[in-house]
């Protein structure tokens, strides 16, 4: 007796069809932050913003102090150092904030909308074992 095929389940592969495009699509993404609670996964992902922006900010204030002292012809023992100091801590301080801001809530959607993908793709798992229990 010749063995045949097993009648092909159009749900159960559309559904697999479906989890695949997940897969590509959001895998990556949604692995990355399932990996964490949410807190700990924005931190993560602001701390490396926040440490560009801070390097960023010491190279600007590098420049302006270059240009303080060579175009302005500023002479360094006249500069005010303490309101110096005071000014661009004000200002290194205020970017990372807004920087931090920023990137929490754009992290907070993020993982939001991870979660949300995470347990369409559950619901889909528990469909697709239906499917086959069916079989």
């Amino acid at each position: 007796m010749a063995r045949g095929l097993a009648p092909i389940n159009k749900k159960a592969v559309m559904l697999m069809t479906k989890l695949a495009l997940h897969n590509k699509n959001f895998g990556k993404i949604d692995e990355q932050a399932d990996a964490y609670y949410r807190w700990d996964f924005i931190y993560k992902r602001n701390s490396s913003t926040r440490w560009s922006v801070f390097v960023g900010l010491i190279i600007v204030l590098f420049f302006r102090y270059l240009y303080i002292l060579a175009v302005k012809n500023v002479d360094i023992f006249h500069m005010n150092f303490k309101q110096e100091f005071i000014f661009s801590a004000i200002f290194v301080v205020a970017v990372l904030l807004l920087y931090t801001l920023i990137g929490s809530v754009q992290g907070y959607r993020l993982y939001t909308q991870s979660q949300v993908r995470i347990d369409e793709y559950n619901e889909r798992l528990l469909q697709l074992a239906a499917e086959r229990k069916n079989l």
